[in-house]
């Protein structure tokens, strides 16, 4: 019984996720950093919103003046 899927690829590599392929491996590698980076910068806006708001996580911001506030007529 042969071991490849209808692809011709190793079934083993399919479960797994290996590859020799240097160009699958690279953007494995490449996803897997961005992500890492993603999430890193998503926990410091976080954590900058909450010490800002002084810890009501609630309402971040401000809401924006409306323009009939701002007017002098």
């Amino acid at each position: 019984m042969s071991n490849t899927n209808t692809d011709g690829g190793n079934r083993q590599e399919a479960v797994t996720g290996a590859s020799d392929n240097p160009v699958v491996n690279y953007s494995k590698s490449l996803h897997a950093y961005t992500l890492r980076q993603w999430t890193e910068s998503r926990r410091k806006a976080e954590e900058k919103v909450r010490s800002k708001g002084n810890g009501n996580s609630s309402s971040p911001r401000q809401p924006a003046p409306s323009a009939t506030q701002n007017s002098s007529r």
